[in-house]
């Protein structure tokens, strides 16, 4: 039987380690967690819902992360701000469940999730050169009505820029979507 976890929680994630501990002071002196959340967690997909990440698997999140919601019990605000490589935040447990992960991916499944990744690569790459740049990652993100910020463009681009060219390869995009 496996011992895997899946976290229910909610987060706020500053800039800075200050930014964290200044909006933890509010917490300790009664504000209300999601509250602050929506006024001001940087994590624009969760913000609006009061820092709800949903349940997410501890083999998905950062160690540190990981080892903060351990700590915690149910409705329990971390006491300190946690590092990660995307800034600083304040968790708070909603609940914890067992987590049987899913089975491997059949080679048919994976084969298809790879064409649609290549599709999906070819459609952000405007000028059909093989690599992703700032410029076109932006435009796909803005291209439905969506608002990115220049500091998240650069922290997504990061993510898949491993060898910090500046622009993303297939090889790069591919390894950071398809499942470990």
């Amino acid at each position: 039987m496996s011992d895997a976890v899946e976290y229910h929680f909610r987060h706020i994630q500053s800039n800075s380690e200050q930014s964290a501990a200044d909006i933890l002071n509010e917490l300790q002196r009664g504000g209300v967690f999601e509250d602050l959340a929506k006024r001001n967690s940087r994590d624009q997909a969760t913000s609006d819902g009061g820092g709800d990440c949903g349940w997410v698997a501890e083999e998905k999140l950062p160690a540190s992360i990981v080892e903060e919601l351990h700590r915690l019990k149910p409705g329990r605000i971390s006491l300190k701000p946690v590092r990660t490589d995307f800034g600083w935040h304040l968790l708070k447990l909603v609940e914890t469940r067992p987590y049987t992960p899913p089975p491997p991916p059949t080679e048919a499944e994976i084969a298809e999730r790879k064409q649609r990744i290549r599709e999906q690569f070819d459609f952000i790459d405007q000028d059909g050169d093989g690599e992703i740049t700032q410029a076109e990652l932006k435009a796909w993100a803005t291209r439905g009505g969506a608002s990115i910020t220049d500091a998240t463009l650069r922290e997504v681009f990061g993510m898949f820029d491993a060898d910090k060219s500046g622009k993303i390869t297939f090889a790069e995009w591919e390894s950071e979507i398809l499942p470990k």
